[in-house]
């Protein structure tokens, strides 16, 4: 007697009435119930199939295990992307299997599918539904082969956490892909397996800003937290200080989105301020972006186009396979590798940013720069400073002087630079009224479109504001930059950690000169990368006016002598939807300040930072100091300038 058959009787006897056996729906619904007790057998059996490379045998396996346990488990999406991997093995054709098609999408928007990949956190999955309208990219931390399909790009901003890092891939689509119209984020666990034009069509037709899958398991903020917590997704105090933070300002919702599917038209405004303000909460609080993405969405005044309904999600949508991540491991590596044996990538650009520098500064050959200095003493390094500029300048570049009480011998000298040069603007303080008040005004007095605070203890060499210029110019959604130096940080070659606490002053190397070192900043650069970062040392800051206008003057209350001033800028930034890059392909010597004591610097130092961390928290502090200590472009150019030592 089967297992069926037995319980079948036991239930069918009650109270002495015989009960009629279940029969048709009920029947099969009692079947595979008692069949899930042989589903991890079943499960087990099909992926030894899949390892031993029986591709047709898996296939078959996996299709009775999804016919029998549907979702039970997941086990239709894994279905889905064993057998989407064991056909294409099975039929090695390329790119035939790829299922390529050329269906247009109504009205013809210009389409990206995009993803990020961290830290080997997952295998690249390889869609089987292909259009060739659409372009694929996926931005990795790995040297990926791109097998002819993808767009592979580097991660453009770095944190030590692996997650946060894809995270700022996945809020800025509107700067990494302004080039596109509709922006398709998909998990890099997550495979297409059917076309998704339908899906774009209906998101379209809806007029809606942004597109979301509604979480199929929790509904609100306070959920998602428990859940986080009892699995170590992030820091709890973190997550309880952001639900304090929304609750206190009157938000809350019911409408929890499963954010591993976003469809996102950039062609509207409110996108834009959506993907801006979630890229801050991000930033500001936890890296779980579901914590966040409802908020930034009432923030812009977007609601929804729901792709599916609750409880349905892509874990159960026929056009999905989803599946664990896999850390590299599992059937969508097998199918990379495999690919990767038969199909060729395209050519890598191998060249320096030396090789096309004059192309690229051609774009920026018309742009007015104006160079704010602002002087307190210190004479011999402004003759040096004022000297360099001079020598560097070009026809568009403007000189704004800002003398901040500075004694008789250094404003006699500013007095004399300025005579007969018609490019010098010298405003004089009678008094010292502080760094910040003096680049405030200094700002103030600008009218540029690209603005460069510049310390008076500064040496500059060929072609860097350009160089400046072309760096924030070329970095969409970029407003604020910064070179390399000698001392400045983390932007230091090629030490950027001194003793007791401080930042390193390195020397320049044996022989060679600040122009030197510039020129191999310019080989050692990427030509088409150049990173994003969440601060920029203050001794020599570019913005543009864009940025300008955003986010207004330096917080002169709060660091009225400097120290911290930029750091406060650079959050603010952030906040406001600005971006930060590296010029890694320009330096400019610092010399460090003599127009304070080195008591004095301390204790100014002191104050700001103690401001500095009231203000912004210290653990988001720490995360982008800790991101720029650890960047791997900066990694790779300090190991190169120490090879000159």
């Amino acid at each position: 007697m089967s297992i069926l058959q037995k319980l079948i009787r036991r239930l069918s006897t009650r109270s002495d009435q015989v009960i009629a056996p279940p029969s048709g729906d009920d029947a099969r619904r009692l079947e595979q119930e008692l069949d899930k007790k042989q589903w991890g057998k079943r499960v087990a059996a099909a992926e030894g199939s899949f390892d031993d490379r029986n591709w047709p045998e898996a296939i078959e396996r996996w299709r009775q295990l999804a016919e029998v346990y549907g979702d039970f488990h997941g086990t239709a999406s894994k279905a889905r992307l064993a057998i989407s991997v064991s056909e294409r093995l099975l039929a090695l054709e390329y790119p035939k299997w790829l299922g390529r098609h050329r269906r247009e999408v109504s009205g013809n928007p210009r389409v990206v599918v995009f993803t990020a990949i961290v830290g080997n956190y997952d295998a690249l999955r390889i869609h089987e539904c292909i259009n060739e309208n659409f372009r694929y990219v996926v931005f990795s931390d790995n040297d990926i082969p791109d097998l002819g399909l993808f767009d592979v790009r580097p991660i453009p901003f770095h944190e030590d956490d692996p997650t946060r890092a894809a995270r700022y891939v996945k809020t800025h689509p509107h700067h990494l892909l302004d080039d596109c119209d509709i922006a398709i984020w998909i998990d890099s666990n997550i495979m297409i397996v059917e076309p998704i034009e339908k899906l774009i069509e209906q998101f379209l037709a809806s007029g809606r800003a942004v597109a979301a899958i509604p979480h199929p398991q929790r509904e609100t903020l306070q959920q998602e937290v428990a859940a986080c917590a009892e699995r170590s997704k992030d820091d709890l105090e973190t997550m309880v200080s952001q639900l304090d933070t929304y609750s206190d300002g009157g938000f809350k919702t019911k409408d929890l989105i499963e954010s591993n599917f976003l469809m996102i038209d950039l062609r509207q405004q409110k996108s834009q301020v959506f993907l801006d303000a979630w890229w801050r909460e991000i930033s500001k609080f936890s890296r779980r972006d579901q914590l966040s993405i409802n908020f930034a969405l009432c923030e812009a005044g977007i609601n929804p186009h729901w792709i599916t309904q609750k409880p349905h999600s892509v874990r159960d949508h026929p056009s999905f396979a989803f599946s664990p991540h896999d850390r590299g491991e599992g059937p969508a590596q097998i199918l990379f590798d495999r690919l990767n044996q038969v199909v060729p990538s395209r050519a890598r650009d191998v060249a320096s940013y030396a090789d096309v520098k004059v192309i690229r500064l051609v774009t920026v050959a018309d742009k007015e720069i104006d160079i704010v200095v602002c002087v307190h003493n210190a004479l011999q390094d402004v003759r040096a400073c004022l000297a360099s500029v001079e020598r560097k300048r070009a026809d568009l570049h403007r000189l704004i002087i800002v003398d901040d009480g500075s004694d008789k011998e250094t404003r006699e000298f500013l007095s004399s630079f300025k005579n007969g040069r018609d490019w010098v603007t010298l405003h004089r303080n009678a008094t010292p009224r502080g760094y910040t008040k003096a680049a405030n005004i200094g700002i103030h007095l600008s009218s540029a479109p690209f603005v460069i605070l510049l310390n008076s203890d500064t040496v500059v060499t060929d072609q860097w504001a350009e160089k400046m210029a072309d760096a924030v110019f070329s970095t969409p959604g970029a407003g604020i930059v910064g070179p390399m130096s000698n001392a400045a940080s983390h932007q230091s070659l090629p030490e950027h950690i001194g003793s007791s606490g401080q930042t390193a002053i390195n020397t320049l190397p044996p022989g060679l000169s600040a122009d030197d070192m510039n020129s191999l900043c310019e080989q050692w650069a990427k030509p088409s990368f150049l990173p994003r970062v969440p601060l920029v040392h203050g001794f020599c800051f570019g913005v543009t006016r864009e940025a300008l206008n955003k986010l207004g003057p330096f917080d002169e209350e709060l660091f009225p002598n400097g120290y911290g001033e930029e750091n406060d800028y650079c959050m603010r930034a952030t906040n406001a939807g600005v971006g930060l890059v590296l010029a890694t392909h320009t330096y400019v010597y610092h010399v460090k300040s003599k127009s304070y004591s080195s008591e004095k610097r301390v204790a100014l130092m002191k104050a700001g930072s103690e401001a500095f961390n009231k203000r912004h928290g210290r653990s988001r502090i720490r995360r982008c100091v800790l991101a720029m200590q650890t960047n791997p472009e900066l990694v790779r150019l300090r190991e190169l300038a120490r090879k000159l030592f």
